[in-house]
């Protein structure tokens, strides 16, 4: 399993140029997420929490 995860490649829009492109990671072999918090106009409720959820679960 290990030896295919290597070779797997992901692509990724970039939303300045509007190509697709190979993602590669800053520092080999790391990746790192950054998804600010809720903007919540109103009494938060279960959607609010959805979000964040699915980004917990990458």
């Amino acid at each position: 399993m290990k030896a295919i995860l290597q070779h797997m490649l992901i692509h990724i829009q970039n939303t300045l140029s509007g190509k697709k492109e190979e993602f590669k990671p800053l520092i080999e072999g790391k990746v790192g997420i950054y998804s600010c918090g809720p903007t919540v106009y109103d009494t938060a409720h279960i959607g609010n929490l959805r979000k964040q959820q699915t980004i917990l679960k990458i």
